[in-house]
């Protein structure tokens, strides 16, 4: 029953950490964005990038 339960609580810990880092790629991409616009060239690339790496880290589909 401990196995168990720790089984389901791994799951669901695993699932809140791919959400979190859905949700924080999320907010680097906004940012990405905003600097995009506003004219900021390397801020731009490196939110770019950070958010493509947290994506990629964490196991989102962004691959």
């Amino acid at each position: 029953m401990a196995t168990e339960a720790a089984f389901v609580f791994a799951a669901g810990f695993r699932a809140v950490l791919r959400a979190g880092a859905f949700f924080l790629a999320a907010a680097f991409g906004a940012a990405f964005a905003f600097a995009a616009v506003r004219g900021f060239a390397f801020a731009a690339v490196f939110l770019f990038v950070v958010a493509f790496l947290v994506a990629s880290a964490m196991g989102t589909p962004l691959r």
